[in-house]
């Protein structure tokens, strides 16, 4: 006879409890203690999700902080340059700087997704 779990069928356990007095308690106690073993793994990963939930959200929150910086920067810099009169091509490059660095994020958005929905599949 075959069985799964950590309590066998009441049958068995008859049997068990004739010849090993106590051995339906012993039973509990392991049936008892596993759940208790699976209660704390579900915790521990209920409490790993949420910190890396709210790391993400810091690391979003300093991404936007960062770019919204360096944007401001670089704005200030187009804005003496135009005041300076700063040549034609001076200020096409410089505007081929932010450019370039929103294509490549774009591009390196889609890769993620991609290779994302790869892993996950």
């Amino acid at each position: 006879m075959t069985y799964r779990g950590a309590v066998p069928p009441p049958n068995v356990v008859e049997v068990y409890e004739k010849y090993v007095p106590g051995a339906t308690n012993r039973f509990m106690q392991i049936t008892e203690r596993e759940q208790q073993r699976r209660i704390d793994r579900d915790l521990a990963e209920m409490q790993f999700a949420h910190v890396q939930e709210e790391n993400s959200k810091t690391n979003y929150r300093w991404g936007l902080v960062v770019s919204s910086s360096l944007m401001g920067f670089y704005l200030t810099i187009m804005l003496v340059c135009v005041f300076i009169q700063a040549p034609t091509e001076f200020l096409v490059a410089m505007l081929g700087v932010p450019a370039c660095s929103a294509i490549a994020a774009v591009i390196a958005q889609f890769m993620l997704k991609r290779t994302g929905s790869k892993e996950d599949s």
